[in-house]
């Protein structure tokens, strides 16, 4: 290149840097003939410095990048590489503080946001404490918890305005709102438990006075608010207790709809209506009998298209079920004999009692006990008596009796009695329908005609498959039940649709796939 050309470029590029044109100077001094010239050495020293004072200056002024670029730049120039290395370190450093920094900050910004929308205002604001002045998102957000506080505060009082007017379904309303707003302001939490009580309280009054329409609602009232679900829980399973009982009572399974008041009276025994509701519904089969006693009950056990039960269950088994609730209790005038014979085809030979009373003893003597057993007893070794549901045995001995041992006792279902070595039996009630029971002779017990087992008859006698039946056949799905009505044994089966009919004693018979024969008892010994 000419010479005077060269100290063109050289002065072209010296004035490059006076004037901040940083980047001109870098290539007219990158051109070969000018870095190898002295004076063009000295420009690109020159001009390193002068890209390190730049990079300091966008140091200072936070703009790292821009930093790391004027130094990238001033190497190029050939400059103090000590100089460079250092100011780079620190860039780095403080670049690497800044980015930790924002980070955070973006994350103080998201935890907060997210407390303000949760409704954690008290939390937002302590996060917010710590922000930084000046910051838009910071001071957005800020902005933002101040509206909600002001908002959740309103509601709250017309929550409280409107709750003290009465107007419990506004108020709820209104608190929920301002809950979800601003979900721990103690003032909105004490004014819920306030709610929460008085709304229970008249709930609870609303059931023991027998209102259940306005229990159901005041209950459901409470449904915005979460903290009431430990209160609702007592109350939400009486009124369901209510409700399954009167559909029960709907459906005619009045047996069902009892055990359910039963369960209702020991949570809430304060409740009269709910002890009437039992006492009622102890009558209804009573006054069913009394009905089917009386001149329909003629029509009623010989058209197969009328029931008894007003149930009106379709159902096989829902039909068995009303039928064993008949009470068809002994007629004073009967003149049916006190004491049957049944043997069940593939079940069983079996002893029925018709009186209340019954005395056990030996089966040796001129005039046996009723239920007769071949051992060493007295000839009234002992006395079976029922006293409306209960029964109680009596003994002029010691006996035992489920493990206890004395003279009279009240049997208990499962109960074992032992009146001697050879003279043993179990106590049951096979069927929480029927007041009959039975007395399951043991293996090593002995009676006349093979009887093991002995039903005391009060009502009806059940028969079929199963331990919930008093006589129990092979047939499986058949049921029968027997029943007394003026004067005469009858037998029906589980449809309702089938008609009773009349048992002849003596003759054998077929119902319902059971084959049975029910006639007079006479002893015969072993």
């Amino acid at each position: 290149m000419f010479r005077g050309l060269i100290h063109a470029r050289l002065k072209a590029a010296d004035q490059a840097i006076a004037s901040g044109r940083f980047d001109d100077a870098l290539r007219i001094t990158s051109e070969p003939e000018i870095a190898a010239h002295a004076k063009g050495a000295k420009l690109r020293a020159k001009l390193a410095d002068a890209y390190i004072e730049r990079a300091r200056e966008h140091y200072r002024a936070d703009r790292f990048t821009e930093a790391f670029l004027a130094l990238g730049k001033a190497d190029r120039c050939d400059g103090s590489p000590k100089k460079i290395d250092e100011l780079r370190k620190q860039v780095a450093a403080v670049a690497d503080e800044v980015a930790r920094q924002k980070t955070e900050r973006r994350h103080q910004v998201e935890l907060a946001k997210h407390r303000i929308h949760a409704g954690s205002l008290a939390a937002g604001r302590r996060i917010l404490e710590d922000a930084p002045e000046g910051e838009e998102e910071f001071d957005h957000l800020k902005r933002e918890l101040e509206s909600r506080e002001k908002r959740g505060a309103e509601l709250l009082v017309q929550a409280r305005k409107r709750f003290a007017d009465g107007q419990i379904g506004s108020a709820i309303d209104r608190l929920a709102r301002s809950r979800k707003i601003n979900a721990h302001d103690e003032s909105a939490i004490q004014l819920e438990r306030d709610i929460v009580a008085s709304v229970i309280k008249n709930a609870r009054s609303a059931f023991i006075d027998g209102r259940l329409s306005q229990m159901q609602h005041d209950l459901e009232l409470l449904e915005p608010l979460m903290s009431a679900a430990t209160a609702k829980r007592d109350l939400n399973e009486c009124l369901k207790l209510a409700q399954h009982a009167s559909k029960a009572i709907g459906a005619g399974d009045f047996d069902e709809a009892r055990r359910l008041a039963k369960r209702l009276v020991t949570l809430a025994p304060q409740a009269k209506w709910v002890k009437r509701a039992i006492d009622l519904l102890a009558r209804v089969d009573d006054n069913l009998l009394q009905l089917g006693s009386g001149p329909l009950g003629d029509f009623l056990l010989k058209s197969p298209e009328i029931v008894v039960s007003p149930a009106r269950k379709t159902d096989d088994a829902r039909r068995m079920d009303m039928t064993q609730t008949m009470d068809v209790s002994p007629v004073a005038n009967s003149t049916m004999i006190d004491r049957l014979h049944l043997l069940v085809d593939g079940g069983g030979s079996y002893l029925i009692l018709r009186n209340s009373h019954a005395t056990i003893g030996r089966a040796v003597s001129n005039d046996p006990a009723h239920i007769a057993i071949f051992a060493d007893l007295g000839e009234r070794h002992a006395e079976l008596a029922r006293v409306e549901d209960d029964y109680f045995l009596m003994s002029s001995h010691e006996v035992e009796i489920g493990g206890r041992h004395g003279r009279q006792q009240l049997l208990r279902d499962g109960d074992k009695v032992v009146l001697a070595r050879r003279a043993k039996f179990t106590f049951r009630l096979p069927n929480r329908r029927s007041g009959s029971a039975l007395l399951d002779i043991s293996d090593t017990t002995k009676m006349p005609n093979d009887v093991r087992n002995v039903i005391l008859m009060k009502d009806t006698v059940m028969m079929g498959p199963g331990r919930s039946n008093h006589a129990i056949c092979q047939s499986p799905g058949a049921r029968l039940i027997l029943f007394e009505r003026g004067g005469t044994l009858w037998v029906r089966g589980i449809s309702r649709n089938e008609p009773a009919t009349p048992i002849e004693l003596g003759v054998p018979q077929e119902t319902a796939g059971i084959s049975f024969v029910v006639q007079p008892w006479t002893t015969r010994t072993i």
